[in-house]
């Protein structure tokens, strides 16, 4: 089967570490990891959680977007097999069953699901580094274009995100930031959950404001005080999110399934992984039994 590898590039993750690192963990044979001189434990995280994992130093100077992409594409080309490269918010999730072997250059574009902190409602506020994030943030928005249409007036950045790209052969990205803008994911099993804005924790909120520290100033979706940062919260996400759940009901579940396969063929899936993967387990196994000759 063709090798996956993820790319990350990180600078003081160790609150979204963790989470990120257990979920791919699972779904790919290798991560590289682009350093941007962390200060806090996002190195040492690493090796805890994927000890086989690449570390690297960036050449960059701070994450100014043409010269990051530069060093991912080069970081891309020498993997052999798929490659995905993704901000630590960003989590793959779905039917990977895409990735499967493919002799022909093949790209998928994964759209994206924003999800937010809605402060309590019926979800947990703090969040849990042993349960997997979809458990715990289920409000959000997809980025349709009414969404666009009811909140593109705005100061900071954007309400939607376009796709990222996975691919078995060296591409060039169509704009800077690796984002391809206004194309649709290619499944609607296979997508990213972005949990940037999942949580209002004190620990959360000193992630988004000091990455201002490595972008150089201009760039006003990386600049803004904190004032802007919670208006943005409470007059923009969390009026247009929405209850995911039956949208991505059937992204889970393909997710679950995988590792369900994965543990039944003996390949290590690792115990915290997901509360539910026992029951997809039996019913996968059941639905084996049914199809076997009597």
């Amino acid at each position: 089967m063709a090798k996956k590898t993820v790319i990350g590039i990180f600078y003081n993750e160790e609150w979204m570490l963790p989470f990120w690192l257990k979920h791919h963990r699972e779904i790919f044979d290798h991560g590289i990891l682009i350093n941007y001189r962390s200060t806090d434990r996002s190195v040492e995280i690493i090796k805890e959680l994927c000890p086989s994992w690449e570390i690297r130093d960036t050449r960059n100077p701070d994450f100014t977007a043409g010269p990051v992409d530069s060093e991912i594409m080069d970081v891309e080309r020498d993997v052999q097999g798929w490659c995905v490269a993704l901000n630590i918010p960003e989590f793959i999730i779905g039917n990977y069953s895409y990735m499967d072997d493919d002799p022909n250059p093949k790209q998928i574009l994964t759209a994206q699901y924003t999800f937010v902190d809605m402060e309590r409602r019926e979800e947990p506020y703090f969040l849990d580094h042993n349960r997997p994030l979809y458990e715990q943030r289920w409000w959000g928005f997809g980025g349709t274009e009414a969404d666009w249409e009811k909140f593109k007036a705005r100061s900071i950045g954007s309400p939607t995100r376009s796709p990222r790209s996975i691919h078995n052969h060296p591409i060039s990205y169509e704009t800077t930031g690796r984002h391809f803008w206004g194309r649709e994911g290619t499944h609607s099993d296979l997508v990213i959950f972005y949990y940037a804005n999942a949580s209002l924790e004190e620990s959360s909120i000193k992630r988004r404001m000091q990455i201002q520290t490595q972008v150089p100033g201009g760039n006003s979706s990386h600049n803004f005080t904190l004032d802007q940062l919670m208006d943005r919260f409470k007059l923009e996400h969390q009026p247009m999110s929405r209850d995911l759940r039956p949208e991505i009901k059937h992204i889970i579940e393909a997710h679950e399934l995988y590792l369900a396969k994965k543990k039944l063929a003996g390949t290590q899936v690792h115990s915290e992984t997901n509360t539910h993967i026992q029951s997809a387990i039996d019913a996968l196994q059941n639905a084996l039994n049914l199809n076997k000759p009597k």
